[in-house]
């Protein structure tokens, strides 16, 4: 009966062991996974943060004054911290989209080109925040900024030259220069300032606030091999983004299968966890072939090693612990890709 009883202990005395250990690494993967997230590091490098005085992970941000024009209105980013769109105040207003934007090598913005006005913009020499920006608006107008910053790399000081028509019969052009200090009153966590007073050398003073969204934190996965973990976000076009990370130094990387340099890779469109397997369906977009939309892997945690299964059609997905695969065959060859005739066969894969 003792040792029975003594045994008992040494069973629940495991378990204790083995919930505490479990809920001590979840409690460091939230952790770690916290830090990476509130610090950015999930976005790229060579983001555009900076540019507008951010630090990540910043979806979207906002400005907003009673008293002065501001240069712009809402800037948007992609997950990845580059920029996706920018709003202009002025003449109503008027959103510029990536694809009007140009960058340098090191993959600054330095123009934005809308219908309504012009923007160039220069740096720090190599650094990724401003030293210049120059607005022209479609009625000839300039507004040169200079900005000036203090040995913590703090911005506390804007130069504004305006130059615009005074005439327009004489076209004579009228011009002054206002210095504005910058103080900020309010940051939020993550640092970032939220309301900033704003005084002229004239004695004017003006307060600008802004709104910042975030982007949502990364979610872990229930899967880890003996050296990493793994989490996903979902992002702006509706695909999965798969990170590893390190369990002994935190290091964050982009987790895809070793794949064929001759597909492209568009992203995850699905994942699924099994045991210790990782299924996850691929975007290939093979010019709108069907049959080849696809690819389906799974990763071994515990060999460390990817598998190919198959590659099917764009409609494939998780069922209940099945995989549904759509398979094409070519019955008659048209004239082009989108003209050919395929006949439809579903696959069933148990996961």
């Amino acid at each position: 009966m003792a040792l029975a009883k003594k045994v008992f202990q040494l069973l629940i005395s495991s378990c204790l062991f083995i919930v505490g250990s479990e809920a001590q690494s979840s409690y460091q993967k939230d952790s770690i996974l916290q830090y990476l997230h509130k610090s950015g590091e999930f976005q790229e490098a060579e983001n555009n943060y900076s540019l507008f005085e951010l630090r990540g992970p910043v979806k979207s941000v906002s400005y907003f004054s009673g008293k002065i024009s501001l240069p712009f209105e809402s800037i948007t980013f992609y997950p990845n911290g580059r920029i996706k769109e920018v709003e202009y105040s002025d003449w109503g207003g008027e959103t510029v989209s990536n694809d009007r934007m140009e960058f340098d090598n090191q993959y600054r913005l330095t123009s934005i080109t809308g219908h309504l006005f012009e923007v160039h913009f220069a740096y720090r020499n190599n650094r990724r925040s401003l030293s210049a920006l120059k607005i022209y608006d479609q009625e000839g107008t300039l507004c040169n900024y200079h900005f000036l910053y203090n040995g913590d790399d703090k911005l506390t000081t804007i130069e504004l030259y305006m130059e615009w028509w005074y005439d327009y019969e004489t076209k004579d052009r009228r011009n002054e220069t206002i210095r504005y200090t910058i103080k900020n009153l309010t940051n939020d966590e993550y640092g970032n300032w939220t309301k900033r007073e704003i005084q002229s050398d004239r004695g004017e003073i003006a307060f600008v606030t802004r709104a910042i969204r975030y982007i949502d934190p990364p979610r872990p996965l229930s899967i880890e091999s003996e050296t990493s973990f793994f989490c996903y976000t979902i992002n702006n076009f509706g695909s999965i983004d798969l990170y590893e990370i390190n369990k002994l130094t935190s290091s964050i990387d982009s987790f895809i299968p070793p794949r064929s340099s001759e597909k492209p890779y568009y992203g995850y469109k699905a994942i699924e966890v099994v045991g210790e397997r990782l299924y996850v369906i691929i975007f290939t977009g093979a010019c709108g072939a069907p049959g080849n939309d696809c690819d389906v892997y799974y990763y071994d945690a515990s060999k460390g090693s990817w598998h190919y299964i198959i590659t099917c059609g764009e409609e494939c997905q998780f069922i209940d612990g099945w995989l549904k695969a759509p398979l094409f065959t070519l019955t008659k060859e048209g004239d082009c890709t989108a003209n050919n005739e395929y006949v439809e066969t579903i696959k069933w894969i148990k996961l």
